[in-house]
């Protein structure tokens, strides 16, 4: 097999029908990534382990790819491999073992339902070692503009060429309940209309005070005062630290825009200028 950085040829297969539940191996890491069509989704992710021989890897994408032909390949320490395999030699011993997988999306890619495909791997035994899980999740591309101090935040829906924004399709304004504000030198914006611009279903449980997004297989969970975040996926659940805490601004519960947004799958622009934050979805940030 080719080194990543000598050749990057992913060959278009079209993935067989697999099932996950039968393999017990841990999972090391999971992502969902929001995408349309013609997008490169490119997700890295490492285990800390002492690498004395061969480890092997398998792709292996769920049965609602078979509608479409895909470009998949993975990645274990730089060696790659498109549907199964690994390298011929022994990977290089180190304390992680790295891990890539990288998809095409097919330009023809629709439906409201998240894909997903597993980068399994085995030890040098010949035994599950672990995996990864990629989920793929179709959404509509937007760009949305929060001006610190103003309540209008307007939304336009967009056209997407890969991963570059293209013309605006259309537009409509929103309006906060608690204008976007600076904390700490973070934008915070009410919890809720995040979720009512990209579609993600939102819940606030009072009693622990509480806030939820659910993307697809994807749960963002922020408590008001805490400064960490879980993510909790089926069979993971990660935390990550935020710069500053979800708090209760004028009775609204108002969370870091930069966080929330990143962690739910868009990306943000800054503008000084105008003091405007700027938050594409799909983000194109793997």
């Amino acid at each position: 097999m080719k080194k990543i950085g000598t050749i990057f040829l992913a060959l278009l297969i079209t993935f067989l029908p697999s099932t996950f539940a039968q393999v017990g191996e841990k999972t090391i890491d999971s992502e969902l990534v929001l995408v349309s069509p013609g997008m490169v989704v490119d997700w890295h992710f490492e285990d800390k382990v002492l690498l004395d021989g061969l480890y092997r890897g398998m792709l292996e994408p769920d049965e609602t790819t078979s509608e479409h032909v895909w470009a998949g390949q993975g990645c274990i320490n730089d060696y790659c491999f498109s549907e199964e395999g690994g390298s011929p030699d022994p990977v290089i011993q180190g304390s992680s073992l790295r891990c890539q997988m990288r998809f095409f999306v097919p330009s023809d890619f629709s439906g409201e339902d998240p894909v997903s495909a597993r980068l399994r791997i085995m030890d040098p035994s010949g035994q599950d070692f672990g995996n990864g899980m990629l989920y793929m999740m179709l959404v509509k591309p937007v760009k949305a503009y929060f001006v610190a101090g103003e309540k209008p935040v307007l939304v336009r829906e967009i056209e997407m060429d890969g991963c570059t924004p293209g013309k605006t399709l259309s537009e409509k304004t929103l309006t906060a309940k608690t204008a976007p504000t600076i904390v700490s030198g973070n934008m915070m914006i009410p919890f809720r209309l995040l979720g009512e611009i990209i579609g993600a279903e939102v819940g606030w449980n009072n009693s622990i005070g509480e806030a939820s997004y659910i993307m697809g297989p994807k749960k963002v969970l922020l408590k008001k005062g805490i400064d960490k975040a879980r993510l909790v996926y089926p069979n993971l659940e990660k935390t990550l630290a935020m710069s500053t805490a979800p708090v209760n601004i004028k009775g609204n519960i108002m969370v870091p825009l930069r966080f929330v947004s990143t962690a739910l799958g868009g990306s943000v622009e800054w503008d000084q200028f105008t003091n405007t934050a700027i938050v594409t979805f799909p983000g194109c940030s793997n």
